[in-house]
C-alpha cells in the first residue's frame, strides 16, 4: 500500500522511472507529455486500487451518476491494470486526444485529455453510447467530471464515507 494525496493505493511492485515514462510517452502517447499531475501520480504510485473507489457526477442530461473505480491504470505487467494495453485496445474507440486512465467492471472508463484546449480534463466514457464501427469517436458519450487528475482524486470517496 502507498498513500498519495490522502488516498491509499494497493499496487504491484512495478516501479516507474522518468526515463521509462518519457519513452512510453514518445511511443504510446503520440509524443505528448502527459499532464503533470498524472505524470507525478505514475512516478509516485504507478496505478493501483484506491481505497476510495466511488465518484459522483452529473451527466449531460442532468442525471446524477455514480461510478465505481476498480483501479487506476499504471505501467505494469498486470493485464487488467495495464495502462499501455488498455490504450492500445481502446485507441480506435475513444477520441484521439484521450487516454484511458481507469477501468471498472461495467466496461466504462475514465479518460484523460492529453492534447488540446481541454488538456488535463478527466471524462467519464460511457461504452453504451460510444461511436458505431466506422464512425470517428467524439465527445458525444463523454461527461466532464474533473478539470485535472488531482481534482479527480479529490472527488473519490469510499462507500463508508458520508457523501
Amino acid at each position: 500500500m502507498i498513500e498519495y494525496r490522502g488516498i491509499m493505493f494497493d499496487r504491484g511492485k512495478c516501479e516507474l522511472t522518468e526515463d521509462i515514462l518519457k519513452a512510453i510517452e514518445s511511443v504510446f502517447f503520440r509524443s505528448s507529455s502527459l499532464p503533470k499531475d498524472f505524470r507525478n501520480f505514475l512516478l509516485a504510485v504507478n496505478g493501483g486500487v484506491p481505497n476510495r473507489q466511488h465518484i459522483d457526477f452529473i451527466e449531460k442530461d442532468g442525471f446524477k451518476n455514480g461510478e465505481w473505480i476498480e483501479c487506476v491504470l499504471g505501467v505494469t505487467s498486470r493485464e487488467y491494470s495495464n495502462l499501455l494495453l488498455y490504450n492500445t485496445n481502446y485507441s480506435k474507440r475513444i477520441p484521439a486526444n484521450m487516454i484511458c486512465i481507469t477501468r471498472n467492471c461495467g466496461a466504462n472508463l475514465m479518460l484523460l485529455s492529453i492534447v488540446g484546449k481541454d488538456r488535463g480534463n478527466i471524462y467519464f466514457w460511457n461504452h453504451d453510447t460510444e461511436a458505431n464501427n466506422g464512425e470517428i469517436p467524439n465527445y458525444d458519450n463523454l461527461t466532464l467530471i474533473a478539470n485535472s487528475f488531482d481534482e479527480f482524486l479529490s472527488k473519490l470517496y469510499s462507500e463508508n464515507e458520508a457523501h
